[in-house]
């Protein structure tokens, strides 16, 4: 059994303000970090930390050294990761002096994933693998008939929520990692004892 992750990887630009900004609002910030991110880098270093062999497919950009650098670093195996020339994904996050936060994401090289991409790394899988995904990246539909057709164990976590997800069958999933308000938005349902 061999478990692949196919997700985003992300540039994480937190911003430290006293306030969130608001519209036509101009604040001077008093921290600035990068953090490597996005929910398929995090799975995948989740995993390997679990002491389990991973692998990590996904698009990274031109500036996306910092991820590739992490995910080896933690033992994740990315020779399956493809480089492109668009900017890598990242977010922009204010966080207040309270610690709310404000996002807002540039998908960029996550949206990258090509089919042909796709049937590439799933040569390599069959069934009974797991495959872990998240709804950061193009073409996760597409991940999940190639998958489902393999017999492979799929995963998912349908964050962000969004109209992309309506593509998606989700009777070919094995799990579904979710959050009240995504459970919610799924099943119409907000009181779970009812159904």
């Amino acid at each position: 059994m061999k478990i692949l992750n196919f997700g985003s990887c992300n540039i994480d630009y937190v911003y430290s303000l006293d306030h969130i900004v608001e519209a036509g609002e101009t604040e001077t910030t008093y921290k600035f970090e990068t953090f490597p991110g996005g929910k398929g880098l995090n799975q995948s270093i989740a995993v390997a930390k679990a002491g389990v062999k991973v692998c990590h497919a996904g698009c990274v950009g031109c500036d996306g050294e910092i991820l590739t650098n992490i995910l080896m670093k933690n033992d994740v195996d990315i020779s399956y990761i493809s480089k492109t020339d668009e900017k890598n994904g990242h977010a922009i996050i204010q966080v207040s002096s309270e610690g709310e936060n404000s996002i807002f994401l540039y998908p960029g090289s996550n949206e990258m994933i090509t089919k042909n991409y796709i049937d590439f790394v799933l040569e390599n899988f069959g069934r009974n693998d797991i495959i872990l995904l998240q709804n950061e990246i193009s073409n996760v539909e597409y991940i999940v008939e190639k998958a489902y057709q393999k017999q492979m164990c799929i995963i998912l976590n349908p964050s962000p929520f969004n109209e992309k997800l309506d593509k998606i069958d989700f009777n070919k999933l094995t799990y579904i990692i979710l959050n009240e308000i995504e459970a919610k938005a799924i099943s119409g349902c907000d009181i779970p004892e009812e159904h």
